[in-house]
């Protein structure tokens, strides 16, 4: 086609008439959007004022009137705080009668976890020396399973003094140490340390069963906190009442732990018998799934051990002795009395 024809066909397009119809439709919609406009702007302006008339009433002063009386507290009768009280202590009786160990309060706590603070920042630092057996590491690892709060470390090296243990606690932000000694890959001690002023307990360990034996069918949630129960001797010897102190703030959870589940369902049981102190870790199993605690029993989860305390130190790893077990004999002095006794009943015999 040639340039002519061309701008002979845009003038026909041009000349076309649009239809009556189009241009009726046309002006009906640009009529219904500018009454749309207007009335979202009209509400708007509406929103507005109500938003500072709200305003200006909560902060007009409130007139006082003459009717209303100013209650002092003196006034306050004992007769209804009495009332309030046993109300109060009925409410609690019926809360621990239907869940004795508390356990509503789980919604509570995750709802909570993000508002309350962890103000007991409780750190345990968890380890053992070079020379451990197999049995004495598993025995470190069940503990670490039901602390939380611990912090493991490397095992230290024997040729370092176990003052310098200290300055590991402080690089890790732990306030507490739980320290297991091995000596002639037989003999197993444990160290319970407060850092940095002390105070240090040791003891030795005997009668070592883990959880991994197969006699012990219980088991409980991991990272939740246990229910610890000591018997009555450690609330009459001093010495003993300081060692439960101990076992609190070194082995037990504290309240919003992070990592801690916000319900009971292990118990950790310290018993004092002959100078000793026996550890059973049991599980809480309910028979009929309810909160009576007449239908719940327990099953032992293991670890299983027993603990002779030896000293009580003032400070960390060493100072004055707070207390010294008069009937505790190393191992050495043990071994040499047996073989005393074998010479005697050769010589008699």
């Amino acid at each position: 086609m040639t340039k002519s024809n061309v701008s002979s066909t845009n003038k026909l397009v041009s000349d076309e008439k649009v239809p009556a119809n189009a241009k009726a439709d046309s002006s009906v919609k640009k009529s219904l959007k500018n009454e749309r406009v207007t009335a979202l702007k009209s509400k708007k302006d509406e929103n507005r004022k109500n938003e500072k008339r709200s305003v200006s009433e909560i902060n007009a002063p409130v007139e006082s009137s003459s009717d209303t009386k100013k209650v002092k507290k003196s006034q306050v009768s004992t007769s209804n705080e009495v009332e309030i009280f046993e109300e109060d202590k009925e409410i609690m009786d019926s809360v621990i009668k239907n869940d004795p160990y508390l356990l509503d309060e789980i919604k509570t706590h995750m709802e909570s976890r993000n508002i309350v603070k962890w103000t007991n920042k409780q750190r345990t630092l968890t380890f053992c020396s070079r020379g451990v057996t197999q049995h004495h590491r598993h025995l470190l690892q069940d503990f670490q399973a039901i602390m939380p709060h611990h912090i493991s470390e490397p095992k230290w090296d024997k040729r370092l003094s176990l003052e310098h243990i200290v300055e590991a606690a402080e690089l890790k932000n732990c306030n507490n140490v739980m320290f297991f000694e091995a000596k002639k890959y037989e003999h197993l001690y444990l160290y319970l340390v407060r850092c940095p002023d002390g105070p240090t307990a040791k003891f030795q360990v005997f009668n070592i069963h883990t959880m991994n034996e197969t006699r012990f069918l219980g088991n409980c949630t991991k990272n939740s906190r246990p229910i610890m129960v000591f018997s009555k001797e450690f609330s009459v010897e001093p010495h003993l009442g300081l060692l439960e102190e101990m076992f609190v703030q070194i082995i037990g959870c504290p309240k919003y732990h992070p990592k801690s589940s916000p319900f009971f369902d292990h118990i950790l049981s310290f018993f004092y018998l002959q100078g000793k102190i026996l550890i059973r870790h049991y599980q809480i199993i309910s028979k009929k799934l309810d909160n009576v605690i007449a239908n719940q029993e327990l099953r032992e989860i293991g670890p299983r051990l027993v603990l002779e305390p030896i000293r009580i130190f003032s400070g960390c790893f060493g100072g004055a002795t707070l207390w010294k077990n008069p009937d505790y004999k190393t191992p050495t002095a043990l071994s040499i009395e047996a073989k005393k006794k074998l010479a005697e009943q050769a010589e008699t015999s």
